[in-house]
């Protein structure tokens, strides 16, 4: 599990600052949840302010590489 934070660059200062990761109980185990810049999810990937270059690039790359 990762934790991915969405915000605009402009505007972090809504936020109230950065966020380093979250956490949760299961059973008595502390578990981590490491924040990421970005994310795969649904075959799409996601970066924290929403772009679409990452995605482009890697499917641009994939279909380079099947080709």
């Amino acid at each position: 599990m990762e934790l991915i934070v969405f915000h605009n660059r402009h505007r972090t200062h809504l936020t109230g600052g950065h966020i380093y990761g979250g956490h949760y109980l299961d059973k008595g185990t502390l578990h981590r949840l490491p924040t990421v810049p970005s994310l795969w999810y649904l075959g799409v990937f996601l970066t924290e302010d929403l772009q679409w270059q990452k995605h482009v690039s890697i499917m641009v790359n994939h279909a380079r590489s099947t080709i």
